[in-house]
């Protein structure tokens, strides 16, 4: 028995039951603080993404109603301002064409022939001008979008030809008499 009392009373490197309890507690501690940064980083990241999608779909909006614009063609626009059309003339196979755009406040939906397409943000026409008083051609318009309470704008101006302006006064005395 002597020899068995020896083996208990031998004592095994290891840890106390407090020291476990204390090292558990700060490495909770540990992955509560690296768990907030990440929530904290990863709503940065969303937000951040949020914003470039907003950036990029104006822009390329934009872009698309400017092209539209600045081409040839005859622009009109509803009373109630929520559409806009663009007649084209003649195109190089001499095919007249029209490009119809309709605004919402979440889309704007384009036209062209057989292709429809969605293009986001959506927008509210604002403002427009005319060529003069007698020809119901639009020479500028101001478009609204709302992204977070705040409003962005796109400025578009149209330029006529002498052809443009002269088809369309032609249009409007045949559809007067």
């Amino acid at each position: 028995t002597a020899t068995m009392k020896l083996s208990y009373q031998k004592k095994i490197p290891a840890f106390t039951l407090p020291e476990i309890v204390i090292s558990l507690l700060l490495i909770t501690v540990l992955f509560t603080i690296v768990y907030g940064v990440y929530l904290i980083a990863n709503k940065q990241v969303r937000t951040i993404e949020e914003k470039n999608s907003f950036y990029a779909d104006l822009f390329i909006t934009k872009s698309i109603l400017k092209k539209d614009f600045e081409g040839p063609g005859i622009l009109t626009i509803s009373d109630d301002a929520k559409s806009i059309n663009i007649e084209k003339l003649r195109d190089d196979k001499n095919r007249v064409g029209k490009i119809d755009y309709y605004f919402d406040s979440s889309f704007i939906i384009r036209s062209a022939g057989l292709v429809t397409d969605t293009l986001k943000p959506g927008g509210i026409i604002i403002d427009r001008h005319f060529y003069n008083d007698t020809l119901p051609l639009v020479s500028r318009v101001k478009i609204m979008s709302i992204y977070k309470e705040k409003p962005f704008f796109i400025y578009l101006q149209k330029k006529y030809a002498a052809e443009e302006i002269l088809f369309s006064g032609n249009k409007q005395e045949n559809n007067s008499e």
